[in-house]
């Protein structure tokens, strides 16, 4: 897979990780687990969003 299409793919991860976040439906290990994230990923995403 090219360079490009690898970053594309990990910023939808990332983005489909903050709209469940939003959603508050699932847990943090769940949307880890499910989107291929790390734990510590999913989190930082999250204090993301409270600072926001």
């Amino acid at each position: 897979m090219s360079k490009i299409m690898e970053q594309f793919l990990n910023e939808e991860k990332i983005e489909a990780a903050k709209r469940v976040l939003e959603r508050g439906k699932m847990t943090k290990e769940e949307i880890a687990e499910d989107l291929d994230l790390s734990l510590s990923a999913v989190e930082r995403f999250e204090n993301d969003l409270q600072l926001a």
